[in-house]
């Protein structure tokens, strides 16, 4: 790890983080030394990442949850901090592009929704950490 500086002790919570991109990521943070959480709207893919990651020797744990709701979030920073204790990392992995075409014509539900998966739990997580 010449250069690089180690991620022990350090939490990281990764949304849409069992396949592609976002799994590729938690496997990296892991792999430096933070400890995961994992999550994915489909039980079987958490279930399957998870011992995929544990099998690399990495300290992983993952939850069902969909960022676009309010209960999922809080119920995935909650697991996190009674798995591990903390949260230091968030790699928002989980987007939502509702609408194509001219900014103009985006529907308040397309806004709700975007801001939601987008916006939300970046909030939502800063502010947990901010009062603990």
């Amino acid at each position: 790890m010449s250069g690089i500086k180690s991620l022990a002790d350090r939490v990281a919570v990764v949304t849409a983080s069992t396949k592609g991109i976002g799994f590729a990521i938690a496997k990296r943070l892991g792999l430096d030394g933070a400890k995961i959480v994992i999550s994915s709207r489909k039980e079987n893919n958490v279930k399957s990442a998870v011992q995929s990651l544990r099998m690399e020797g990495i300290d992983v744990d993952g939850v069902v949850s969909h960022v676009a709701s309010d209960v999922d979030r809080r119920r995935l920073v909650d697991f996190a901090l009674e798995k591990f204790g903390k949260l230091d990392i968030l790699v928002s992995n989980a987007a939502v592009n509702p609408h194509y075409g001219d900014l103009m014509t985006v529907s308040d539900e397309q806004w709700e929704k975007l801001l939601s998966v987008n916006v939300s739990f970046h909030v939502y997580f800063e502010i947990t950490n901010l009062v603990k």
